[in-house]
């Protein structure tokens, strides 16, 4: 791959810090945030394609299934993600967005962001394979893993209804509206539930995601770790903590989005909660099990390659 693509991205993130200007940043925060995401892509994908051959971006955009399946699972992650933690638990809010423009930019937002999750978690992969030189198949199951996959299945729907049944019961409980575009803060008269529930929820939608993955004979996170592959683990810690980093700091000024009702918000960086940084490679995990679980060749290089017998 061209170097200079891998130059222009390092530009593009570097420009895209021009949210600190007032004059520039406050009148064009989305598209510096599109010149950040952007520039992430580009340089990921050099380090994966340089690394290890690979480009999840020419592989989605291989096929008109291969893009729709992508953006179809951006589409799901990004319902899930902002369907229980912005409108149940209101943790966060885009406060210059109207209803109308939020539709409407919701598939391309998410498709942006869902391929900097996976590209940046791509790239720290291919790295950290290149440094260890580590094996990067599975051949055979263990003798129990049909038993213990199916038992994580069983427990994802359990944890999964438990979640659904509390959010329920909360929602009955409150007299408070479900959603006001107006309310900012995080003392505004709006519906929101329990912090524990949503992490419930998480939980056993992502065990449903292993018992899933493994039923249809790919490998998951924690096949890879059964198997000693602790490399899909790795990325995911580093690069949560390296993209929510630049992410957060490149959205500080401008505020694209507003994090509320956060627990123990009163610990925070420059306005950002001390957990949201702690609890963003659930972001990582969530949507790299979906993505495998929902799609075949586009998503191989997400665990390790897969040839289960």
């Amino acid at each position: 791959m061209n170097r200079k693509r891998l130059y222009l991205g390092f530009i593009l993130i570097f420009v895209s810090y021009a949210s600190f200007s007032s004059e520039i940043g406050n009148s064009h925060k989305l598209l510096l945030a599109a010149l950040f995401y952007l520039g992430v892509v580009w340089v990921c994908e050099w380090i994966t394609i340089t690394l290890a051959g690979t480009s999840l971006l020419l592989e989605i955009r291989k096929s008109w299934h291969n893009l729709f399946a992508f953006i179809f699972t951006a589409f799901l992650g990004g319902l899930l993600l902002d369907g229980v933690a912005k409108f149940l638990g209101k943790l966060w809010i885009y406060p210059d967005w109207s209803p109308s423009f939020y539709a409407l930019i919701f598939i391309p937002g998410f498709a942006a962001y869902w391929l900097v999750i996976c590209e940046s978690y791509l790239a720290l992969k291919s790295l950290i394979d290149f440094c260890m030189r580590g094996k990067k198949r599975i051949g055979t199951s263990y003798k129990l893993e049909k038993t213990f996959f199916k038992l994580l299945g069983i427990i994802g729907i359990i944890l999964s209804s438990v979640a659904i049944i509390l959010l329920y019961i909360d929602f009955k409980r409150q007299s408070l509206p479900f959603f006001l575009p107006e309310n900012v803060y995080s003392e505004a008269p709006s519906f929101h539930v329990a912090f524990l529930e949503i992490l419930l929820l998480f939980l056993g939608a992502w065990l449903l995601l292993e018992w899933i993955e493994f039923y249809r004979r790919k490998t998951s996170l924690l096949k890879d770790i059964m198997h000693h592959y602790y490399t899909p683990l790795i990325a995911i810690a580093a690069g949560s903590f390296i993209t929510s980093v630049f992410m957060e700091a490149q959205n500080i000024p401008v505020g694209l989005w507003r994090y509320t009702n956060w627990p123990l918000s009163e610990i925070s960086v420059f306005g950002v909660p001390v957990l949201t940084f702690i609890i963003w490679p659930l972001h990582y995990i969530a949507f790299l099990s979906l993505f495998r679980a929902l799609t075949d060749k586009e998503s191989q290089a997400i665990w390790r390659a897969d040839t289960i017998k």
